[in-house]
């Protein structure tokens, strides 16, 4: 089993899968011009991006996830990692990449990996889908729990589940696509 953990007090993320899996949540917060530089990949800077701070938060966490997932997150410069927020239909290979809808102030990131390769999905903008089986597909995604916690005198006094895996279907990281 793997597992991947992210926090920005108060949310947290846990991810679990039973193959590598990262997950990243950030606050929002201001980026200088030479910050998002610091962070962008040589095919990443030909793009031009008018960067705004969600757009470089959302590419930090995203670069974050995937780092995570390849197992050794402070082993991977984040200028030789091409950022999931720009995969075609959030997918490169076997790997697979979802943003995720939490707090409007936060970016968050889920990055996995199937034995499904890219090619074998059909994508949408909901989620990918195994053209030859929809549940074995299913069975491939992280399971994922977002926490909202509260402290009190700097303990964690209360934790609160904000998207548990309910009776809806797999892993509710679908009700948390944006």
């Amino acid at each position: 089993m793997f597992v991947s953990r992210s926090y920005s007090f108060p949310m947290a993320l846990v991810a679990m899968h039973d193959a590598p899996v990262g997950v990243d949540i950030e606050l929002v917060t201001p980026w200088k011009p030479e910050q998002i530089e610091s962070i962008l990949s040589a095919s990443e800077r030909k793009l031009h991006v008018e960067a705004d701070d969600r757009w470089a938060t959302a590419l930090w966490s995203s670069k974050e996830a995937l780092a995570k997932a390849l197992n050794e997150p402070v082993r991977h410069d984040p200028r030789r990692l091409e950022s999931p927020l720009l995969w075609p239909e959030g997918a490169a290979g076997r790997w697979f990449a979802q943003r995720l809808a939490v707090a409007n102030q936060y970016e968050a990131w889920l990055c996995w990996v199937t034995k499904f390769h890219s090619d074998q999905c059909g994508q949408s903008s909901q989620w990918p889908q195994a053209t030859g089986s929809v549940v074995e597909a299913l069975r491939q995604l992280p399971v994922l729990l977002a926490l909202r916690c509260e402290a009190i005198n700097g303990r964690l006094a209360k934790a609160s589940v904000t998207s548990p895996n309910g009776p809806e279907g797999p892993p509710n990281v679908l009700n948390h696509v944006r």
